[in-house]
């Protein structure tokens, strides 16, 4: 009997020990979890801010090469109104702009 005893202590002590060791890796599982987790949450963040950033980026530049088109396309058109009254083409500067003095 006494050593049915001593057997069932240490397959008591055996199965605690067991249980330890399993809550410990089930807390080191959730830990690393959570860290790899959080590491995912803010590498996607960042992509969110530098995807905004470029996307802002590319925007401002397609602005400012649209409105530099425009202003290219203002000067050759005034180029060319400056090239039909050097040339002696009056009638037709007058034509787009309704005559000499507006009317």
């Amino acid at each position: 009997m006494d050593s049915l005893d001593r057997m069932l202590v240490n397959a008591m002590r055996d199965f605690d020990v067991g249980m330890q060791k399993a809550i410990y890796y089930a807390i080191f599982i959730d830990v690393v979890l959570l860290i790899s987790l959080g590491v995912f949450i803010w590498c996607c963040c960042v992509y969110v801010v530098n995807y905004k950033k470029l996307v802002d980026e590319s925007v401002r530049l397609k602005k400012s090469q649209k409105q530099q088109a425009v202003i290219l396309s203002e000067r050759e058109r005034l180029e060319v109104k400056r090239l039909k009254i050097e040339l002696g083409l009056i009638e037709e500067v007058n034509k787009e702009r309704g005559g000499i003095y507006g009317s």
